[in-house]
């Protein structure tokens, strides 16, 4: 997640981005639950705080709980800012293995599920505020996650999509920005399948 995090940085960069700097005290004191920090949330550095992409950095990585919280702290963080200016973008990451059948994977698929319903539950508590929530669903991205794959293992995930290719991280982000733009004013709730057509309805 973090290549996709870093093309989102340099895509507002290079349209003039400002950027918000956070503070470190101000994140470890939004993720920590009982003294432990279990989650990273990433307000992208260069991007303003009322468009915010979550990404989970699983520090207990067969549970729930890291995928969820990221969502739900991040939600309770700044949506009073973003109520106040009565605009936001929430953008949750979650996967496209929700749809597809891949056996030993139900703690994975149950997290990202859980993604997709928080999303289009918070839809409905702040539409009236001019903000939307949506998730963004990725397949298989070449990124560092999937560097120990093999060759083959990466062909047999991409001969299954309609696109033969990898996705690559921009495939991904160029989502999540129109997602953020006032060109999808009126999306929200919404699971958006990035996956070159691996997942389909039917």
């Amino acid at each position: 997640m973090d290549a996709i995090a870093d093309h989102l940085q340099a895509v507002a960069e290079g349209q003039g981005g400002r950027g918000v700097e956070k503070p470190k005290s101000e994140g470890q004191t939004l993720l920590r639950q009982g003294g432990e920090r279990v989650t990273e949330v990433r307000p992208h550095e260069r991007l303003p705080p009322d468009l915010l992409t979550m990404f989970a950095n699983l520090r207990r990585k067969t549970t729930p709980r890291p995928h969820l919280d990221a969502h739900f702290l991040s939600a309770k963080y700044f949506l009073p800012a973003m109520r106040t200016k009565k605009w936001g973008r929430f953008i949750g990451i979650s996967s496209n293995m929700v749809g597809l059948a891949i056996p030993g994977m139900s703690h994975y698929i149950a997290t990202k599920m859980g993604i997709i319903g928080f999303m289009r539950g918070l839809a409905n508590d702040v539409a009236s505020d001019g903000i939307t929530s949506n998730a963004v669903l990725p397949g298989l991205t070449n990124t560092l996650a999937i560097a120990p794959q093999s060759e083959e293992q990466r062909r047999a995930t991409w001969e299954q999509q309609a696109i033969k290719r990898l996705g690559e991280p921009e495939d991904i982000t160029g989502a999540i920005l129109f997602l953020t733009s006032d060109d999808a004013a009126f999306i929200t709730g919404q699971a958006i399948v990035v996956d070159g057509g691996q997942y389909r309805i039917g």
